[in-house]
């Protein structure tokens, strides 16, 4: 792509280490690959179901760069396909947020979007573009997308997918049936499959044979689709859902998802030799069983697999064995982190599996041996360094390894984990209430005996030994005998879902999260519970922790993030550089460095960074520079920074080249924060760099300006 060669080396012009707030780690790696598409030695990968992320490279997958595509498609949409259109530009299918265009994948245009969800996306031999929706629609643009029309309307359930044969006819593959349609005629042939309702895909070989799959048969056509020869594979594919194909060396290559939950008869990509004849799998170097996947491309004799929890992987033996290539994409859901007493980092991604980090967060290696599936939502170190995870749908292991191995202990799904004093382990979650081992997890006992739910979120124990522990139902109880009996102190009106979670600061003060209301707090060792900040949080165990110092941190709806210096009388916004994530776990570690779990990977704390950029008072303790807000903006928006010593302040703003366009603030200041309003009305949309320089002080951020 043209503009890919500015964008590659804007990157690392500006390569300016800049003092934000948070530092992104780098990883967990991986994430949900939704789509996937190679053109030469540029590959472009986007994500699915929690928001839509887009990556790319530019050296056939040993390293990304991430888009930040969100910016233009809201939380909770998804990648389904891309396409390049013969303008030099791509575009891009969002489900329900519909069609995008870009030319440098930086700015991205809206092109189609009427409320129906967009799956697919195609080319026919006139350059004609084409979609599919899951209604069954098809619609083209006969000039790059700049117009759509309806040229189907159907009633069987989604488009699939798009393949243009040779003799230009196009292929659409829909819901047990394909649509052929030839010479870019106005009507289309369908084919349907009796009883047969999943996904069909086409590809073809290098005699010219084309290939139909459905979920257990593979249709061989040697005269152009006209006749359709039947392959029974259903010996094979017994329990497994075809999702995407593709032929290369003579070879058949069909990446399969599993409907019946135990990976049917296998799992990996199937391969086949001989025409669809006979199969064998293959999952060598994949790691553990992947539940599907969703994009898979060549470029030369590459094969490059979008996998549905560990991100991109690649082949270079034709499907034979695999590895991944996901430096750089950072896209794992993160749920759970924790420490053990050496300082290493374990992660809990749900759908990723445990990740370990043993030089903070630097780099990360996925530690799942011995483990089922990747569905984990916590991991835990006791003092003896013996380590806990526990999944969603396969219960709860240990590791006496330090992860390299794991057994399972019991089919309770926990949560969280903590330890007390004594390192005894409680564990908590749905339906599991809350329970306590002292023997390392040999063996468990049931406390919640009084409990009005068996759904435990919030645990924390004071100084005292006093326990308390937060429930569905936005229920706290506390125990003053080591969990033999239980209090109710603290019931929310009905209609609040839970207590999220309980953390006690220094000074013996007690906050919880009602993710109902907002944060309580207790003064009197939960006796009463005062709401010291309304928000309404935004999932069953919203995450507060306090640290040594007593702030209080704490994540609530909107994506928000805030702190308390004061014990919670006044709170103030520290999102800063780390704004559109969202925040599943606060921890610290022995150094009191903040770690935040999101569904974008870990963050940490920089350790010169105060609560908060925005504080206006007099007294300023570092130098910062806040993103601009609005991002992207017209015609004008906003730059915060801060200044811990008097100087000359400059702020130039430059473009992709390098090059400084305008200078936005040029004068001595005092010890302060600051702002000040850019208006654009001078220069024309794009993506531009501000740049602020104070003593031996430098920070860069990226705006975009869309007119």
């Amino acid at each position: 792509m043209k503009s890919l060669i500015i964008l590659f080396l804007t990157v690392f012009m500006f390569n300016i280490s800049a003092q934000n707030r948070w530092t992104k780690l780098n990883g967990p790696e991986g994430g949900i690959i939704s789509a996937l598409i190679t053109k030469g030695d540029t590959i472009i990968a986007g994500t699915g179901y929690y928001k839509a992320l887009l990556f790319y490279s530019t050296n056939r997958g040993a390293s990304w760069v991430k888009v930040d595509f969100k910016t233009y498609a809201y939380s909770g949409s998804r990648f389904n396909a891309f396409e390049f259109s013969d303008d030099g530009g791509i575009i891009a299918a969002t489900g329900i947020t519909g069609l995008y265009k870009s030319f440098d994948l930086i700015h991205w245009t809206n092109i189609l979007s009427n409320g129906e969800e967009y799956w697919s996306l195609g080319k026919d031999a006139n350059g004609t573009l084409y979609t599919g929706t899951d209604g069954g629609n098809i619609l083209s643009s006969k000039n790059n997308g700049l117009n759509w029309n309806y040229v189907l309307s159907g009633t069987q359930g989604r488009i699939t997918s798009f393949f243009l044969n040779k003799d230009s006819t196009l292929y659409a593959g829909g819901m047990g049936r394909i649509l052929k349609n030839k010479y870019n005629s106005s009507n289309w042939d369908t084919t349907n499959f009796t009883g047969d309702h999943s996904l069909c895909f086409v590809c073809r070989d290098d005699s010219n044979n084309l290939y139909i799959q459905t979920a257990n048969t593979v249709l061989i056509s040697s005269d152009n689709g006209i006749n359709w020869h039947k392959q029974d594979a259903s010996w094979f594919f017994h329990g497994n859902f075809i999702e995407k194909s593709i032929y290369i060396n003579n070879r058949l290559l069909l990446f399969c998802d599993d409907e019946t939950e135990d990976f049917g008869t296998g799992w990996g990509i199937a391969l086949s030799d001989d025409k669809g004849l006979t199969w064998r799998w293959s999952n060598e170097g994949l790691g553990p069983k992947l539940e599907g996947g969703y994009g898979i491309a060549k470029s030369g004799n590459d094969v490059f697999l979008g996998t549905y929890a560990a991100g991109v992987f690649k082949s270079t033996n034709f499907g034979n064995s695999w590895f991944r290539i996901n430096n750089g994409i950072n896209a794992s859901d993160v749920w759970n982190i924790n420490f053990d007493k050496e300082g290493n980092i374990y992660a809990a991604c749900n759908l990723n599996g445990i990740y370990k980090s043993t030089d903070k967060g630097l780099t990360w290696v996925l530690i799942n041996n011995g483990l089922p599936d990747t569905y984990f939502t916590s991991v835990f170190s006791d003092d003896n360094g013996i380590l806990f995870a526990s999944s969603l749908f396969g219960g709860t292991f240990r590791s006496t390894d330090k992860g390299d191995n794991w057994t399972q202990i019991n089919e309770n799904y926990f949560f969280y984990f903590y330890n007390d004093n004594q390192n005894r382990i409680y564990g908590m979650g749905f339906g599991s209430g809350l329970l306590r081992t002292t023997d390392e997890g040999n063996s468990w006992v049931r406390l919640d005996n009084g409990f009005i739910s068996g759904n435990v979120y919030g645990f924390a124990m004071d100084s005292s030994k006093n326990i308390y522990v937060g429930t569905y139902g936005a229920a706290i109880y506390k125990s003053t005998d080591d969990g033999s009996t239980w209090t109710n102190v603290y019931l929310s009106s009905p209609g609040n879902v839970s207590i999220a979670s309980i953390a006690i600061a220094p000074n013996g003060t007690i906050f919880a999260y009602n993710n109902g209301e907002g944060i309580l707090r207790s003064t009197d060792d939960g006796s009463t519970w005062k709401l010291v900040k309304a928000d309404n949080g935004w999932q069953d165990v919203s995450p507060l922790n306090i640290n040594k110092k007593g702030e209080i941190f704490a994540s609530g709806s909107n994506n928000s993030f805030y702190s308390s210096t004061d014990n919670g009388n006044t709170w103030k916004s520290v999102l800063d550089n780390m704004r559109l994530c969202t925040i599943r776990d606060i921890k610290f570690d022995s150094n009191d460095t903040m770690y935040i779990a999101t569904d974008e990977s870990v963050w940490r704390s920089n350790p010169d960074s105060s609560v908060s950029v925005k504080d206006k008072s007099p007294i300023v303790h570092l130098y910062a520079l806040s993103q601009n807000y609005p991002n992207p903006f017209n015609p004008s928006t906003t730059i915060q920074y801060s200044i811990k010593n008097p100087g000359f302040v400059k702020i130039e703003l430059y473009d992709i080249l390098g090059r400084c366009i305008e200078t936005i603030v040029n004068e001595e200041k005092q010890q302060g924060n600051y702002s000040v309003t850019f208006n654009a009305k001078s220069i024309t949309s794009g993506v531009y760099f501000y740049k602020l320089e104070i003593n031996d002080y430098t920070s860069v951020k990226k705006m975009i300006y869309l007119k």
